[in-house]
């Protein structure tokens, strides 16, 4: 083989072995806009359970309130036993509320 047949040689394989890079470049590309893809996916869901966790957070105060309120409730009917009791001389098992 000459040397000019050599360097023809060289360059065809170089020339295959640039195909087989741009090929590459080009599958990395598209894994790339995937990933893209699926990180804006995933900021979405993230938006989506902050938006969730924020509402069940409200939930839990409302819930909160509402418990408060109802044992606050529970405590003064079970005075009003206590007092209806000493009047009536009956007394009432009451337990108070927690």
């Amino acid at each position: 083989m000459t040397n000019e047949e050599l360097i023809l040689h060289l360059l065809n394989e170089m020339k295959v072995d640039i195909g087989h890079v741009k090929s590459e470049m080009t599958n990395l590309k598209t894994d790339i806009g995937n990933m893209k893809n699926d990180i804006s996916g995933l900021k979405s869901d993230v938006t989506d359970l902050k938006s969730d966790v924020s509402c069940l957070k409200s939930d839990v105060t409302n819930i909160k309130e509402d418990t408060a309120i109802t044992r606050s409730a529970v405590n003064a009917l079970g005075e009003w036993a206590d007092h209806v009791a000493v009047v009536t001389a009956v007394t009432y098992p009451v337990k108070k509320a927690e």
